[in-house]
């Protein structure tokens, strides 16, 4: 699967990923969008908001590396959901829209509001 694949159905079905994965997600992006460690002060709340942890569990999903965890992640919810129609593709050049509902292609520009 590739990474905008992932990305895709990590950002529209984030709602299928399991409490750790979905932890270990939210403790993930935190890390890499700021550039140091939060102070121990910092940190302790980040620990009582949910947005980092220490749950041994959930952190060992992440030693496979983020983009290896978010790709299993990704794959996880396609296998378990086969009768969520995941992929909005464009009726005339079959490329994916941006989002599950668009109705707009961003690629050729078609519109299939009205179909």
């Amino acid at each position: 699967m590739d990474k905008e694949t992932v990305n895709y159905i990590l950002e529209h079905f984030s709602n299928l990923l399991t409490e750790k994965e979905a932890l270990a997600l939210k403790h993930c992006n935190y890390l890499h969008t700021v550039d140091h460690k939060p102070t121990p002060e910092k940190r302790k709340n980040l620990l009582e908001m949910g947005v980092l942890t220490e749950d041994p569990e959930t952190l060992k999903l992440l030693n496979i590396g983020y983009e290896n965890f978010r790709s299993k992640s990704a794959h996880r919810i396609v296998d378990e959901n086969k009768d969520i129609q995941f992929f909005n593709n464009c009726p005339k050049c079959g490329k994916r829209a941006r989002t599950p509902r668009a109705k707009i292609c961003p690629h050729c520009f078609h519109n299939w509001h009205n179909q």
